[in-house]
């Protein structure tokens, strides 16, 4: 089974450098375009089923990727991005210097009171695995999961059996980046990363680097 991993598009906190984490935040108009094209990228491919983020950003883009083909949807929790708890709506620039390990140094990173931490996030996402992209593995050819930064980066460290000091390696996943992945059962293997299907000219700033 081919799995294609897609990161919503682009939203009014994403262009502003906010952390969004699981408040609900809609696309903008150029997060729509931007999964237009992606879906104009993959519209010869037939898709089987699509797993998703309940995250409206998410929903969306799910829904402008896949427009018109009719296929299945199953809501996850599981996909809802990292809780930040506290620092949800920030601008980054003006977060503790404590944050800046969530991006530069993972394995050191210490989730404020009340957030969540990065090995919770990476255990919801191996349930999610477990319990459905395993057995999916038995049944369809090809499947997409529409979901969020870090938990898409969550579900690559299983897949790839990567260690947490490298959650963010090769690099931050733009906006509509779709990673590909082979699996049959607990054979996992990876194809593609943070691919885009629209002109470079139109990826902004990821918060890695703000």
């Amino acid at each position: 089974m081919e799995l294609y991993l897609i990161r919503h598009g682009e939203t009014k906190w994403n262009e502003e450098g906010r952390l969004q984490g699981q408040m609900d935040i809609p696309l903008n108009e150029n997060g729509r375009k931007l999964a237009r094209l992606t879906g104009e990228g993959l519209k010869d491919l037939p898709f089987d089923h699509i797993y998703v983020s309940p995250l409206c950003r998410a929903k969306e883009t799910g829904e402008l990727v896949f427009a018109g083909r009719g296929i299945p949807q199953t809501e996850d929790d599981r996909l809802k991005e990292i809780d930040f708890g506290p620092w949800e709506g920030h601008v980054v620039s003006t977060l503790p210097e404590s944050y800046n390990n969530f991006f530069h140094a993972p394995d050191k990173y210490a989730a404020p009171e009340g957030a969540e931490s990065l090995p919770h996030l990476i255990s919801r996402e191996m349930d999610f695995i477990r319990d459905v992209l395993v057995p999916a593995s038995d049944r369809y050819v090809r499947v997409a999961v529409v979901a969020h930064g870090a938990c898409g980066q969550a579900l690559k460290l299983c897949l790839g059996h990567k260690k947490l000091s490298d959650f963010w390696k090769p690099q931050f996943p733009y906006n509509c980046s779709v990673s590909i992945f082979e699996i049959n059962g607990d054979d996992w293997k990876q194809t593609a990363d943070n691919k885009i299907y629209y002109p470079e000219s139109l990826i902004i700033r990821p918060l890695s680097s703000r």
